[in-house]
């Protein structure tokens, strides 16, 4: 036969074959037994049909009819009867026993004509399989072991109390002897109840499956169990700590033990309808490998957990109640108040300040008065003439007024520049606190997201560690995977407390810097590189450096505003003023006298004994003499001027001293000019590299975790090696990691970058803001061209 005739008939074949009527899909009837109405029931069937039909979509046909789906009254015969009925019932494809008692009962059934399910089952050891080849087992509450181990190392020193349905423990006695048999060999003391009747003397309840419990009474006896201080741990995972339970196992996914449960069914259904024998299906459980802590119900009823137990765990809700929410105006503004060396500075400046006052004063006139009095001896007295009394007691007052002193008009004038010097410094010290406070608080913010980032790569070691375990389970892979998803779990453990220390370390710093406790937790708001407190946001940004030109014009008006905003600047200009004035004093020594006025009056308003009257002298054989006393009020009033005429070259001398210290100042100046340039150029090129990475580090981040998504998918369905996750997960996060230091770097040099321009952008007033913009437009205009992007 030829070629050509050999494909002209495949061809008919295959034509024939496209137009035949397609084979009807098969149907799969499912037979459910539950061992009792309970509101579990429906969220079970629920859960099971749509994973079910999910994966059957396009294999066979599910039905779920009503009549099938039967519900014991919780007794053992009534368990039994419903099995019998389903497994003789030739029209059901599969029995699925949904509850402990009815997995139980089915796991020991010997001969089964059908596929069968027994999903709820605890300990391989006490409830071995019957052996049928169509019956598969899954020991989906085996959990409870690891529970109680996670529990007892909560509550190491106290009886757990193990709680279940009452129906349990009488319709399965396997469950106490297991679980008996494990407290002995783990040195864990068990107690047993019965849920709803667990005894007040409980010291630690693990709550087991009880799905007679209504979720209002499942709460009240939690609730009674917080009121007495009592540790609660839920089988339930997570979700259980929405209703007041202390602890529990999860995953770090949302989904908990009843869905992964759903799941593992519909799994084994799949797999044992498309050929593989059910009794080989994998019955072990993987491990939750999570615990999970509600902080609240630790915190009302006084339960405190170790640092490790911290570490290695999720607390849900805060650690403390003294956590405090901050924006970054409000941590400014406290730092700014709190500030000791800030308060220092204030006082400096009120001395100045007082400073001034004193120079001033001196040029006012100064009034004293004084009272004396003095004895002398009575000699002196009887030969002074009156002049000196003996005894006496005088009133003095002095008048001092400098008409024209070129010294203290130079003071004053030196003291008024030294106080603006004592405020510029202040105003620098205040930009200084703000600008260590921003640091900080921005170093919160990277520690948080790195922080953030650590966890989730933790979470997604976590997740990787449970599906390696599963798809060993399954035989899809082997230990290698399991050993390796544990190594980086360890990694990542690590990783995430030196994150976590880290952060702590940045909110002591900003505690520190708000003078506040360093044990509180702060809450901070985030900041973006787009917020609207910034002058120059990303499109401004992106527009100033976007030519040469405009960005050439750009940092020569922030140049021009730092040289008129920096308190350094106008702080040495300040004192550039007060060393000329003072040059010009010493200067004037040579030619321009001092003028000033001076005046006295003294009143003797008592005297006594020898001189204090007239005094009398006898020349013999002549006559007698009499003297009066001396006048009792005297008065004086003088004008003074001085002018240096010699002094030895002191005069000059002090005026080259003061006038090399004048050129001093000056290139000091020119020093602070020059740095504040330097410092603003230098800044725009790390902020114009910053805003580049940010974009890139945005597009790498995305694409690496939209490449690990992708890889994570393909090898949860074994299409892709352990490594190659690996390595996808170690990028993405290095990515996540690299997007958060761009964007946190942007934010610090612009925030360094205002505070080079003396003017942080958060702070001003919305008038101010506007007026700043514009200057930047008036400035663009001189330079003969617009601003963009305003």
């Amino acid at each position: 036969m030829s070629t050509r005739r050999a494909l002209f008939i495949a061809a008919i074949f295959l034509l024939a074959g496209s137009l035949a009527p397609a084979r009807p899909a098969h149907t799969v009837r499912v037979g459910i037994v539950f061992d009792g109405p309970a509101a579990l029931n429906q969220r079970f069937e629920n859960e099971l049909r749509r994973e079910v039909t999910a994966l059957f979509t396009d294999s066979a046909k599910i039905d779920w009819e009503p009549r099938l789906i039967l519900t014991g009254d919780w007794t053992l015969p009534t368990v039994r009867a419903n099995l019998d009925k389903l497994l003789n019932d030739r029209a059901v494809t599969v029995v699925i026993a949904a509850g402990v008692v009815a997995s139980n009962e089915l796991a020991h059934r010997r001969h089964l004509t059908k596929m069968a399910f027994a999903p709820f089952l605890l300990d391989p050891a006490l409830q071995k399989p019957s052996g049928a080849r169509s019956l598969s087992v899954i020991y989906g509450i085996s959990g409870i072991f690891d529970d109680l181990k996670s529990f007892h190392h909560l509550v190491p020193n106290r009886e757990i109390t193990v709680s279940l349905d009452s129906f349990y423990w009488t319709a399965v006695p396997e469950l106490k002897k297991s679980l008996s048999a494990f407290s002995t060999s783990q040195k864990i003391p068990l107690a047993f109840a019965s849920a709803g009747a667990i005894p007040s003397s409980a010291k630690a309840i693990y709550l087991g499956p009880a799905p007679r419990l209504s979720a209002s009474d499942a709460e009240a006896e939690i609730a009674r169990a917080n009121r007495e201080k009592t540790p609660t741990f839920s089988f339930w995972g997570r979700e259980a700590l929405g209703q007041g339970a202390l602890a529990a196992m999860g995953t770090d996914s949302e989904i908990g033990r009843f869905t992964r449960l759903t799941k593992r069914i519909a799994s084994h259904l799949y797999r044992a309808w498309n050929g593989e024998s059910p009794a080989s299906l994998p019955s072990n459980w993987t491990p939750d490998g999570r615990l999970f802590i509600s902080m609240a119900t630790a915190t009302a009823i006084g339960f405190h957990p170790n640092w490790e137990t911290l570490r290695n765990a999720e607390a849900i809700g805060d650690l403390e109640n003294h956590a405090s929410r901050l924006s970054l105006e409000n941590a400014v503004r406290i730092a700014v108040e709190a500030n000791l060396e800030l308060r220092a500075k204030g006082f400096e400046t009120e001395a100045d300040v007082k400073g001034v006052a004193i120079a001033r004063s001196y040029l006012f006139p100064s009034l004293e008065a004084g009272l004396s009095a003095r004895e002398v001896d009575a000699n002196t007295a009887s030969s002074s003439f009156g002049l000196q009394p003996e005894r006496e007691a005088d009133a003095t007052a002095t008048l001092a007024m400098p008409i024209f002193n070129e010294r203290l008009w130079a003071g004053l004038s030196i003291q008024g520049d030294q106080k603006r010097v004592a405020e510029f410094k202040k105003e620098q010290t205040q930009l200084d606190i703000i600008l260590q406070t921003s640091r900080a608080y921005l170093d919160c913010l990277r520690a948080q997201r790195m922080n953030a980032i650590q966890e989730a790569d933790l979470a997604s070691s976590r997740t990787n560690l449970t599906l390696a375990h599963e798809r060993r389970s399954a035989g899809a892979s082997s230990l290698i995977d399991v050993y390796r998803w544990e190594s980086e779990v360890a990694r990542s453990e690590r990783q995430t407390n030196q994150a976590q220390a880290q952060l702590k370390i940045a909110d002591m710093a900003l505690s520190r810097l708000l003078h506040s406790p360093l044990t509180d937790s702060l809450i901070l708001d985030d900041i973006s590189y787009a917020d609207s407190r910034f002058l120059y946001r990303d499109t401004q940004i992106a527009a100033f450096f976007s030519n040469p030109w405009d960005y050439r014009i750009f940092s020569d008006f922030l140049v021009e505003q730092a040289y008129a905003n920096l308190p350094e600047v106008q702080a040495m200009d300040a004192a550039i003023s007060a060393q000329e004035r003072q040059v010009t004093s010493v200067s004037r020594q040579h030619w321009l006298p001092t003028f000033g006025l001076k005046a006295g009056f003294d009143e003797r308003f008592w005297s006594s004994g020898a001189g204090s009257g007239p005094t009398q002298i006898t020349v013999p054989n002549l006559t007698t003499l009499t003297f009066p006393a001396a006048s009792n009020t005297q008065w004086n009033v003088g004008v003074q001027m001085t002018l240096p005429l010699f002094e030895g070259g002191r005069i000059e001398a002090e005026r080259q001293q003061e006038s090399a210290r004048l050129e001093q100042y000056r290139a000091e100046r020119g020093k602070v000019r020059e740095e504040a340039d330097r410092q603003v150029r230098s800044l725009l090129e790390e902020l114009h590299a910053s805003f580049s990475a940010i974009a890139l580090s945005e597009s790498e981040s995305k694409s690496a975790r939209e490449s690990y998504r992708l890889v994570r998918d393909a090898y949860a369905r074994g299409a892709s090696q352990m490594t190659t996750l690996v390595d996808s997960q170690t990028a993405a996060t290095s990515a996540d990691q690299a997007a958060a230091v761009a964007a946190y770097d942007f934010l610090t040099q612009l925030i360094e970058l205002q505070r080079a321009v003396a003017r942080f952008d958060f702070l001003l007033t919305p008038d101010e803001k506007k007026h700043t913009l514009e200057s930047l437009q008036e400035y663009f205009k001189t330079r003969g061209t617009h601003a963009p992007g305003l």
